[in-house]
Parts: structure tokens; sequence; C-alpha cells
């Protein structure tokens, strides 16, 4: 059989990547707040713990979108994007905000501004990835039709 099957399956392993990166992004930030409210040094363990992954995450994504420079330039600025936030997240529990001070909704507005431009990023790799998927599917079914 030709690349075409092979197309399909890499696209759907970058979107399902991608969904796994946004997803470890999510689950950082919902530590850490889990851990500003609670100050519990385990859960600050699993904030770093899903944050140590995030890296592996991301070259991987790299090496999956290496042959498509436009993704990659979106893909830089995912990365960017990730580490900014997991930057401010850090800060906070090094800066001991907490939810019952002034500091802590200037940061939470910050975070929210943060994975706003993160989901906006990632969707358009995705939506692109499915218009590929799309034209991918496409020529595989015309492919195994001459079959049958």
């Amino acid at each position: 059989m030709d690349d075409s099957y092979h197309e399909v399956e890499h696209t759907h392993d970058v979107l399902d990547n991608l969904w796994g990166l946004r997803v470890k992004t999510q689950m950082a930030e919902g530590l850490m707040d889990i851990y500003l409210l609670s100050r519990d040094p385990e859960t600050l363990k699993q904030f770093h713990d899903i944050r140590d992954t995030i890296p592996g995450a991301i070259q991987y994504l790299k090496s999956l979108e290496r042959d498509n420079v436009r993704q990659l330039d979106r893909l830089g600025m995912v990365v960017e994007t990730i580490e900014s936030r997991m930057r401010l997240l850090e800060s906070h529990a090094k800066e001991n905000v907490t939810a019952d001070r002034l500091p802590f909704l200037r940061v939470m507005r910050e975070r929210l501004e943060k994975s706003d431009r993160l989901e906006e990023l990632i969707q358009e790799i995705a939506r692109e990835e499915r218009s590929l998927l799309s034209t991918r599917q496409d020529r595989f079914n015309q492919k195994i039709s001459r079959f049958r």
C-alpha cells in the first residue's frame, strides 16, 4: 500500500498528541490552583511531574511536524506561550501568591490571557491538521476503491 494510509495515521497522531499537550498544560494549571489554595506539597510535586512531561510532548510534536514549516512555526508560538504560562505558574508558588490577595486576581487575568492565546494557537494547528486529514482520507479512499 502507498503512503496515503500512513499520512492519515500520521495526521491522527499529530492531533492526538496536540490534544495531549493541551491537556497536560491544563492539568498543570489546575494543579497549581489547587496548590495555591491548599499549600499541599504533594500537589506541588504533581504539578512539577506534569510540567516535566511537557517538553517531551513538545519535542515529539515537533518531530511529527518536521516536514511542515508552517505548522512548525505555529508550534513554536505554542511553545513560547506554554513556557510563559509555566514560568507564570512557577512564580505563583515562589511568590507565595494566595487566593485571598489582590495580586492573585492580577495573575489570574494574565493567566487567562495566556490560556486564551494557547487555545487559539492549538485550534489553528488542529484546523490545518483536520484539513490535511480530510484531503489525505479522500486520497486514501480513492486508492482503495480501485481494489474493490
